[in-house]
């Protein structure tokens, strides 16, 4: 089954909706990180859940995420914010179009 898909514009509340399922999921008994560009964006998301009064793992680093430089195999989900811009840090070419 392919992951779900959180279509929006910049600034439309795409994070906080990822950050509702990590949580929701994490409700559920899963272990699951956000997977994000860089450590201030984890920070951020970090600090937004808590407001939200949320819990989430402390969201990873793309380059974490690359590297498995996470702990535990127990991982049941990642959640990746902006794919795009994961697609572009792995990738030096322009990606033209991608199929699910």
């Amino acid at each position: 089954m392919p992951p779900k898909l959180i279509v929006g514009d910049r600034q439309s509340g795409r994070t906080i909706d990822l950050i509702k399922a990590a949580a929701e999921a994490e409700l559920k008994g899963h272990t699951c990180y956000i997977v994000c560009h860089s450590h201030e964006e984890a920070h951020r998301i970090a600090r937004i859940a808590e407001l939200m009064e949320l819990n989430i793992g402390f969201p990873l680093t793309y380059e974490e995420f690359i590297h498995r430089q996470y702990s535990g195999t127990n991982i049941d989900k990642f959640y990746i914010d902006n794919l795009h811009k994961l697609l572009v840090r792995m990738c030096p070419v322009d990606i033209d179009t991608v199929v699910w």
